[in-house]
């Protein structure tokens, strides 16, 4: 084989996850419209976010009564658990609504939209300052707790489930060319 006509291989896809076709809801009137918002899952109710986010690990009553030296092994599995307590349903509240209202000023669907867009890489492109007068729309929150106490876990879980790869061919209401 000539050097020309070598098998490139891929690059390696690290944290790709699912891909799933996205489907759209248009719950509350301050997000009709939006594609972005339309394509997450669902505002989840307090007893839908407890059984999408708990992890129960299998047990066996039957294990109980092994050897000492093998029931330690089972310990292990604990590390699988997830109990959703007050916060969990808390936070994963708070991240539903910050992607939502993130979004909120992103519609590509919106009148302006693209030109504010092309407005804005201009800008960027010739070094002139930016208009400084509009209100940011980013929120965000901060997460305190000592080491182990799942911080990340949760915010993982969350993510996970709220923002899964959406495999998107074309977004509701735009002709991709």
């Amino acid at each position: 084989m000539t050097s020309s006509k070598k098998l490139i291989k891929p690059p390696l896809l690290v944290f790709r996850g699912t891909q799933e076709q996205a489907t759209y809801h248009d719950e509350i009137s301050i997000y009709q419209g939006n594609p972005l918002i339309e394509a997450l899952p669902e505002i989840k109710t307090e007893d839908d976010i407890i059984k999408e986010l708990a992890l129960y690990p299998e047990f066996l009553k039957e294990e109980r009564n092994l050897p000492a030296h093998q029931r330690l092994h089972l310990i292990q599995n604990v590390l699988e658990l997830f109990i959703v307590l007050s916060p969990h349903l808390d936070l994963e509240q708070r991240f539903s609504r910050m992607l939502r209202s993130g979004y909120t000023a992103r519609n590509p669907v919106s009148r302006g939209f693209w030109k504010d867009i092309n407005k804005k890489v201009e800008t960027l492109r010739s070094g002139s300052s930016a208009n400084r007068r509009r209100r940011s729309t980013a929120t965000g929150f901060t997460i305190l707790g000592i080491s182990g106490v799942g911080k990340s876990t949760t915010v993982q879980a969350i993510l996970d489930r709220e923002h899964p790869g959406f495999a998107l061919l074309s977004i509701k209401r735009i002709l991709i060319r």
